[in-house]
């Protein structure tokens, strides 16, 4: 929500970064608001739009009268989130699962370390009326804490319909997309991505941003 956002971009000035800037937080932000939008919640109304928008300009004019450093974010720009969405593919092909892992991670707030080895036995599709909900159990190797469950929600389902084409408008619906590929599985026990290995991810994914 615009309230939540604003609460997000007050503790952004309230860190002590000295190379946290105006442009930086603004990026933050975006990536917030991308987050939002994979997840499938509600867009901003315009007075929430005008209040986020002044939030960040304030946000802005603290940094600079404080003349702070310029810093690039550590997030996707919504270019390259769009761009990777947008990317046609077939369900189980490596370009696929290259785009799903990518989205996914994004969606969850994830490693790779935590989705790349999902298998359907790690994937669990709630139905209740007029919503979808898929449950993820992931586990970290850096850890030794067990498994963590992380969830996303669809509030346009109809029961049945794994395939979100006509059923939800979100630019990228998670629950839909990994509902699809565990069904698209002929045993839980598989990988959802089994051509996806971390030592050649990133090459693989800037060569499918490329062609």
């Amino acid at each position: 929500t615009g309230e939540r956002l604003q609460i997000y971009i007050r503790a952004l000035l309230c860190l002590k970064d000295p190379e946290l800037s105006g442009a930086t937080i603004s990026k933050y932000v975006s990536g917030m608001r991308t987050l939002s939008q994979i997840r499938g919640e509600p867009r901003l109304g315009a007075d929430e739009e005008q209040q986020v928008a002044r939030a960040l300009a304030g946000a802005r004019k603290v940094r600079e009268r404080q003349g702070r450093k310029r810093k690039q974010a550590p997030v996707l720009d919504d270019e390259l989130v769009d761009a990777v969405a947008r990317i046609p593919t077939a369900v189980g092909s490596e370009n696929d699962q290259l785009k799903v892992v990518t989205l996914l991670s994004i969606a969850t707030v994830s490693r790779l370390d935590e989705t790349y080895s999902l298998t359907g036995a790690d994937v669990e599709i709630i139905e209740t009326p007029g919503k979808l909900r898929t449950r993820f159990r992931m586990m970290n190797p850096k850890t030794e804490e067990g498994p963590t469950f992380k969830e996303v929600d669809c509030d346009v389902h109809t029961a049945g319909v794994f395939d979100r084409r006509g059923v939800c408008g979100v630019k990228w619906c998670a629950a839909h997309e990994m509902a699809r590929r565990k069904r698209a599985l002929k045993n839980d026990l598989f990988r959802i991505f089994p051509s996806i290995r971390k030592n050649s991810y990133a090459k693989k994914l800037k060569g499918l941003l490329e062609e």
